[in-house]
């Protein structure tokens, strides 16, 4: 299904064409070289990508922030976060590591129970200065996927998302070095 911008932008480059080959209403212009065009298309498809690029981003932020009112408003118990906001667990141990996942919610929880949620900001990984990328043992495929969230400038939590899905929400050091731990299986 394409977006109101996709649209917008298909409809443009379709405008253009048209107006381009001579086809316009006024018939003022007729412009027969196809360079135009061409640039015109490349732009168009550069900048619908940077949006649908820019969207995804903040729709990992968006499902950050669902997750965290989630576990600041107690409605739903341990269990139902991870079914709602967690990636799937499919390990043999399930049950310990449904344990150990709730139990860095029931931290988290803490942790926020003096903030306001909505003082809470989030850096994605890119954001971070490079003393604190330095921090995270992260590949290329993660670095696109980690969130740290602040209160105030002061670190609240690390947390790797992915496909809509909170993949880690607890680091480990070891070493100096954080390194996520992810327990479910995407």
């Amino acid at each position: 299904m394409m977006d109101t911008v996709e649209a917008r932008a298909v409809y443009s480059v379709l405008t253009i064409e048209h107006w381009c080959n001579g086809e316009n209403d006024a018939g003022l212009f007729n412009i027969q070289s196809r360079g135009v065009l061409i640039m015109f298309k490349i732009f168009i498809n550069i900048y619908v990508y940077n949006i649908s690029c820019v969207k995804k981003q903040e729709h990992e932020e968006k499902t950050l922030r669902a997750f965290i009112n989630d576990v600041v408003s107690k409605e739903l118990n341990n269990d139902e976060l991870i079914n709602k906001h967690l990636c799937k667990n499919s390990q043999k141990d399930k049950a310990k590591v449904d344990e150990i996942i709730s139990m860095q919610i029931d931290l988290l929880r803490k942790e926020l129970l003096s903030i306001k949620v909505r003082d809470i900001s989030y850096k994605k990984y890119k954001e971070l200065t490079p003393t604190e990328q330095n921090l995270f043992l992260a590949t290329d495929l993660t670095k696109k996927n980690i969130i740290v969230a602040y209160h105030k400038n002061r670190k609240i939590s690390d947390f790797l998302v992915v496909n809509n899905k909170v993949a880690s929400l607890a680091t480990m050091n070891k070493g100096g070095t954080l390194i996520f731990l992810k327990f479910c299986s995407d």
